[in-house]
Formats: structure tokens, sequence, C-alpha cells
């Protein structure tokens, strides 16, 4: 389970990712696993085997804004979170791994 730095809330680490981030994993699996399909039917059938052409889009990297301070938590400091400025300034927050408060 992670928490959640904001508000304290524990997910599943399958529900961590944000849509945009899922939705990137998708299409990155999808492009990758049209080509490793067809060589192995290629590799199966042999020469009779003519692949389609693998017609998934590229995937399009994320762009992550630098608006965001890095913070690391005193009792996991290897696993840091970004947080807005205003929300580290205004209250405490939660550790990714244990879901202790700390101050920022």
């Amino acid at each position: 389970m992670y928490t959640c730095p904001l508000c304290g809330t524990p997910a599943p680490h399958d529900q961590w990712s944000t849509e945009d981030q899922s939705r990137y994993q998708q299409e990155t699996v999808e492009f990758y696993a049209a080509d490793a399909i067809n060589d192995e039917l290629k590799r199966a059938l042999g020469r009779n085997y003519k692949p389609g052409k693998n017609t998934a889009p590229a995937p399009t990297p994320l762009h992550e804004p630098n608006d965001m301070l890095i913070i690391e938590s005193p009792c996991h400091p290897w696993e840091p979170v970004k947080v807005p400025q205003q929300r580290a300034d205004s209250g405490p927050l939660h550790c990714l791994v244990c879901g202790a408060t700390y101050e920022a």
C-alpha cells in the first residue's frame, strides 16, 4: 500500500498510477506487444507467415511540469514525494510508505 502524501489515504500498489500514467503504460504495451507477437508467430510458422504492419501508435512520453517541491520524509527518505509549494507550507504531509505524518 502507498499513502497519499496530501490526505493520508492508502491505496494498493496497482491503483496508485494517475490516469495519464495508466494510459501511457497501456499504449507502451500495445506498441511493443504487436512486434513481439509477430516475431513469435514468424518463428513458429516459418517462411509462410507474413506479419501484419504494426499500426499501434508509438506512446507519447508523459510531460511532467517542474511545478512541485520534492520532499523527503524523515522515516523513509529514499521514497521522496512531490507536492505543491502551497501544500508543503500549509500543514503536515504523509509518508508515502508508512503514512506517518511529518512537516515539510
